[in-house]
Parts: C-alpha cells; sequence; structure tokens
C-alpha cells in the first residue's frame, strides 16, 4: 500500500468520525515523514561503481520492505481505531438509552411490579397461617367436645393415636388446609397435654396407647408411681453400701458405677457387669488365664461378635480394651 493509500484511509477514517482532527494530522505526519526517510538521497561525490552498486542493492532491499512494515503499523493502527471507535459508539447508545423518559419509566414500573409482587406474596403467607390457625382451632374444639366422652364410654380400652383419629375424625375442611403428617403432629401435642387430664399414656412394644380415668384413679397411679421410683432409689443406695462394704470405698464405688479397672477380682468384674457373655479359659502349670466377653451381638455374616474384652490371670484383671 502507497503513502497515497494510506493518507487515502486515514482521510475516509476522519470522515467517518473514528479519528479526529488532531489524530489524523499526527498520523498523517508520521506517514509522510516515514516515506520521505525511505528515499536514497543523492551522493556529493561519485564512488567506484561497485560501491554504487552495492549502495542501490541496499536502498532497493529497503524500498522492497517498506510496503510490508507500513501495512503492519498502519493496519495495527486501524483496528485499535476501529476498536475505540464501537466502543465511543456503544457507550453514546447506552447514555442515550439510560436518558430516555420511556425507558426510565418501563424500569420505574418493573421495580412497582417487583415489590408489589412481594407484598402480595407476604399477605398470601400470612393469610394462610391465619387460616391453618383458625382450623387447629376448630381441631381443638372438636377434640374437646368428644375426645373425653370417647374415652369416657370406652374405659378400660387401650386407643393408639391412629385409632383416636379415625374414630374422632378432623374439623370441617381441616384435612384440605393440612397434611395428615401436620394434624398427627398436633394430635400427638395435644394428648401430651391432655395426660395432665385423666389421659393416661400407656407404652406397649414402642406403640403410645391411650385410655380414660377418672382423677382420683390417676392420683393413686401417680403415687404408686413415686413409691416404685423411690423403692428403686433406696433399693440402688442399699446396693452401693453393701459394695462399698465388701470391697472399701473406692473399689466399691467404681463396682457400683460399672466401672472396669486394673487388678480388680473377677468377683468385682462380677458385681460390676455382671455375668460375661463369653468366657475362655487356658489352665497353664503356673497360672491360669481367662477372655471375659461381655456386649455380645449377631454380626451380619451370622457370627458372634463382642463389644468388649476382659483379660485375667489367676482371677485378677490385667488388661481389657472394646473390639468396637
Amino acid at each position: 500500500m502507497s503513502y497515497m493509500e494510506e493518507l487515502k484511509e486515514l482521510g475516509k477514517l476522519r470522515d467517518d468520525g473514528i479519528l479526529t482532527d488532531d489524530e489524523f494530522n499526527k498520523k498523517k505526519e508520521e506517514i509522510l515523514s516515514k516515506d520521505s526517510q525511505s528515499e536514497p538521497k543523492p551522493s556529493d561525490t561519485q564512488t567506484v561503481s561497485s560501491q554504487s552498486e552495492t549502495s542501490e542493492e541496499k536502498s532497493q532491499t529497503m524500498q522492497d520492505n517498506e510496503p510490508e512494515e507500513k501495512l503492519g503499523l498502519v493496519g495495527g493502527f486501524f483496528n485499535k481505531m476501529m476498536k475505540k471507535g464501537l466502543e465511543d459508539r456503544t457507550k453514546k447508545v447506552l447514555d442515550i438509552i439510560a436518558d430516555d423518559p420511556i425507558i426510565k419509566q418501563s424500569q420505574k414500573d418493573f421495580e412497582d411490579a417487583t415489590e408489589r409482587l412481594k407484598v402480595l406474596d407476604k399477605e398470601k403467607e400470612e393469610m394462610f397461617a391465619r387460616f391453618k390457625q383458625e382450623k387447629i382451632e376448630e381441631n381443638k374444639l372438636l377434640y374437646d367436645d368428644k375426645l373425653l366422652k370417647f374415652l369416657k364410654k370406652n374405659k378400660g380400652e387401650l386407643f393408639s393415636m391412629p385409632k383416636l383419629q379415625s374414630s374422632i375424625g378432623k374439623a370441617t375442611d381441616y384435612g384440605n388446609q393440612l397434611s395428615d403428617s401436620a394434624h398427627k403432629t398436633w394430635l400427638r401435642d395435644y394428648l401430651e397435654d391432655k395426660v395432665k387430664s385423666g389421659i393416661i399414656l400407656h407404652e406397649k412394644k414402642g406403640n403410645a396407647f391411650y385410655y380414660y380415668i377418672d382423677k382420683e384413679s390417676r392420683l393413686k397411679r401417680e403415687e404408686g408411681k413415686k413409691k416404685e421410683i423411690e423403692n428403686k432409689e433406696q433399693i440402688k443406695q442399699d446396693r452401693k453400701e453393701s459394695l462399698i462394704k465388701k470391697y472399701g470405698k473406692n473399689d466399691g464405688v467404681k463396682v457400683f458405677s460399672g466401672k472396669v479397672f486394673m487388678g480388680m477380682t473377677s468377683s468385682m468384674l462380677k458385681d460390676s457387669k455382671g455375668k460375661p457373655d463369653k468366657v475362655t479359659k487356658n489352665v497353664y502349670k503356673s497360672k491360669v488365664k481367662e477372655n471375659w466377653y461381655y456386649g455380645e451381638r449377631t454380626s451380619q455374616q451370622k457370627t458372634s461378635v463382642y463389644a468388649l474384652e476382659i483379660r485375667l490371670e489367676d482371677g485378677v484383671v490385667v488388661g481389657y480394651k472394646d473390639l468396637e
């Protein structure tokens, strides 16, 4: 590309508004300057023909390389100017959009609508919460009215919670607002609260059963449970005192607490952990070795495994370890 063609391209960039006048003049001077520097200067004196030929060859080589060098410089300049022009135009478009009153109003309308939706969602949640609470109150009134009557009528019988639920039912439309699991949770809490009013919780094989007894019978039952607890505490205290008397205070308290310790006798071990699940015994000339195992269970391979192993020599504990 000749310098005239480069100047034409620069002029076009200026006319398109990509280059300012100052930028155009600066690049124009650079191109003209490079072009003038590349022309060969006339020599003041004649030189030998061989030196003249060498100078002409070098000059010709430089002139041949100039178009490629100029093309690379101008191409990079054009790309930079094009990118800058696109960025400037994009910024102008964004500025115009930002200042457009219609677009501003649309943005405001969108933000207002979003806030209104948030308010409506909150009101909806509050409404459902109130409605849920109302249905719970209706359900409570239903059970207050029918539960005790039902249990009194069937005095002496045991009823599971599902049986009570199916016998008494739910408040009108209650099931449409709350799941069965939510109703069961409420009913369980309700029944636990009513235990104090004459509905007695009876545990049987992990299932809860309810039945009604009158106040006098309930008080007698509570008194009986209280005496039972007191008796258990007295039995524990008596056992503790007996072990202290048998083994001394320090060892007696350890045995009572169910602990295993070095040097304890087989008698202490039985009083502390009870009868072992398994015992292995080896008799030697000078000693007898035993292994006592506790915490037996059946593994997935249908074999017996144990939680604790205790080693004894001549009836005295010499070591122990957890097996799980």
